[in-house]
């Protein structure tokens, strides 16, 4: 049986809520916030892109 991986908790920025810390999981999560139009995500599309995606609250 393969060994369960744990991964540290992360709190989202937007609603405080716990999402698991794995990279594909916490992206979805935040491209929900992205969606309700509350959040901008900076990827590879993005002039801003440093090589890393992240989301910035929308100003």
């Amino acid at each position: 049986m393969a060994e369960q991986r744990t991964y540290p908790k992360h709190c989202c920025f937007f609603c405080q809520k716990l999402v698991s810390g794995n990279g594909a999981a916490k992206i979805s999560h935040y491209r929900t916030h992205v969606r309700s139009g509350e959040a901008v995500e900076i990827g590879p599309h993005h002039p801003e892109y440093r090589g890393q995606i992240e989301f910035f609250k929308k100003s």
